[in-house]
């Protein structure tokens, strides 16, 4: 029986050696062995992977020369202390970001060694780099100014819309404080009134002073935090500040109420939503209820998709899938508001954890309704003449070239040229000319059919394609433009209006429509000169 047990004993240690030795090899993470002098007589596989052709050398190395940027916590942890640091560690002439664990080695219940931990951060360090760049630069770029302050009210950082609405140059930031610039609190009142800044969290209005000692109105949305640096932790408080002196003039002139204003400036925040990988609103911000007319409580457990378009709810799944799978997104919506209309929406999406590790996706909504109507108002003046607001040129060229593509016949061209426009500019002012250009649209638009397409493609020429329309017809349509410019003059007592119209028809593939649009231009032309003879 006592056989047995020892036999039961033996295979137990053997198992748990071999767990040891898998888990000892396997993790990801560098472990080294050293003695009571700093000796390394064991390490695992990623050791080696960490310090390459170096660690078989490492026997020969002493802990304190492979970290003796960390001698101190070294010796430490041969007296039973643990303790961790991140280190830049220099292998083979390269750097690595190296955290590092230390601890004591115990025999027969005193320290016989040590052992480091070093788990290589290069990559993420790397990559938080990165992000920190690109975080510096966004900041740089933006509209607002931002400062961080310390408790004793000294710049810590900025970037540069700060200092250039201050006037002063990036670098000399650094050197000032809150009272170099607040123009309504002297320092002794700046400094009992915000003594626990790490608690400060405010939205207020103030008055800064330029460095050339102007003074301009501000507001300033300032959170209080806790910042952990190479000495400890202390206080700071991040300050977003934008000039609202222009908003301050309107608001006086307009006599909007300090109600009305608060209003204005909590309803220019984003709409925070968090949504469930099932579509459901878990929570969404109290200032939902301004821009949409939905409470919170309203919104909160329904699905995304009640609040889009129908025809966009394909597109939002697809979006949505992409969303959890690449972690973050970000697309244009028409959210639909209590009222029933819908409103678009820039959102912004970001993958993250709620307090079960569920992923959660955690979306800021801003309304972008002014941004599209400019937008369209871009893509109109992109197609359309200013002055009459037919379509322009180049809208005409890619017109023509669809419609070519189309291959439906027969199809008339027409080239309209409004006589005498120069004279009118030399003699009555380019003014008269613009209105002798809009008579000239107005009679060419009620001449045409709906269907026909107009543009104003040179400062006196006019191209009109009439889709499904033969020689005959197109002519019919010459006709009554010659008969409306008539009734034109008759009826207004300005200047009178003078066309040339030449036309042209594709009844079949035989030659492009900018071969035809060509002919027409050279009848019109033709004409032109006819009846310029027929003057004299």
């Amino acid at each position: 029986m006592e056989s047995l047990n020892a036999k039961g004993l033996k295979e137990e240690v053997w198992q748990l050696t071999d767990a040891y030795r898998s888990m000892f090899n396997h993790t990801n993470d560098a472990i080294v062995w050293f003695d009571r002098t700093g000796r390394i007589f064991h390490f695992n596989k990623r050791f080696i992977g960490l310090l390459g052709s170096s660690a078989h050398s490492s026997f020969k190395v002493n802990i304190f020369t492979l970290l003796g940027e960390i001698e101190k916590d070294i010796r430490s942890a041969l007296l039973g202390s643990i303790s961790e640091k991140k280190i830049e560690l220099k292998i083979a002439e390269q750097s690595k970001q190296v955290i590092v664990k230390l601890g004591p080695l115990y025999s027969s219940g005193t320290v016989s060694g040590g052992y480091a931990i070093l788990i290589d951060v290069t990559a993420m360090t790397e990559l938080y780099q990165e992000r920190e760049s690109r975080l510096r630069q966004l900041i740089n770029e933006a509209g607002i100014g931002m400062v961080v302050l310390d408790q004793n009210h000294r710049v810590l950082d900025a970037n540069q819309r700060f200092a250039e609405m201050l006037g002063y140059e990036y670098e000399e930031l650094f050197a000032l404080h809150t009272w170099d610039w607040e123009a309504d609190m002297p320092p002794a009142v700046i400094q009992e009134k915000y003594d626990d800044l790490a608690n400060f969290n405010a939205v207020f209005e103030t008055r800064h002073r330029r460095k050339d000692g102007t003074i301009f109105n501000v507001e300033i949305s300032a959170v209080g935090t806790t910042i952990e640096g190479p000495e400890g932790k202390y206080n700071a408080v991040i300050c977003m500040c934008q000039d609202i002196t222009e908003r301050k003039r309107i608001e006086k002139q307009l006599k909007i109420s300090e109600q009305k204003y608060r209003s204005f400036v909590e309803n220019a925040s984003d709409i925070i939503v968090s949504i469930a990988n099932d579509g459901t609103i878990l929570y969404v911000s109290p200032n939902c209820e301004y821009f949409t007319g939905f409470k919170p409580e309203e919104v909160e457990g329904k699905k995304v998709s009640d609040f889009i378009r129908p025809e966009e709810r394909a597109q939002h799944e697809s979006h949505f899938k992409s969303a959890f799978l690449e972690k973050r997104f970000h697309s244009d919506y028409q959210i639909r508001h209590k009222d029933g209309s819908f409103h678009w929406y820039s959102v912004n999406s970001s993958l993250s954890e709620d307090e079960f590790e569920n992923s959660v996706l955690i979306c800021h909504v801003r309304n972008i309704d002014e941004r599209k109507e400019y937008e369209e108002q871009l893509k109109y003046l992109s197609t359309h003449d200013q002055l009459t607001g037919v379509f322009n040129r180049t809208f005409f060229e890619a017109f023509l070239e669809q419609q070519g593509k189309r291959r439906e016949y027969p199809v008339s061209l027409l080239m309209c040229d409004l006589d005498g426009l120069k004279e009118v500019n030399d003699t009555y002012g380019h003014a008269a000319g613009d209105e002798l250009i809009k008579a000239c649209v107005k009679v060419l638009q009620a001449s045409l059919r709906q269907g026909d397409f107009l543009a104003r493609i040179g400062g006196d020429e006019f191209a009109v394609i009439l889709p499904s329309t033969n020689a005959t017809a197109a002519q019919r349509i010459v006709s009554r433009i010659y008969r409306n410019v008539e009734a034109y003059n008759k009826l207004e007592q300005g200047l009178p209006l003078s066309f040339s119209v030449g036309s042209a028809t594709l009844d079949s593939p035989t030659r492009s429509l900018l071969e035809v649009l060509r002919e027409a231009d050279k009848n019109m032309y033709a004409l032109k000169k006819e009846r310029g003879k027929n003057r004299e």
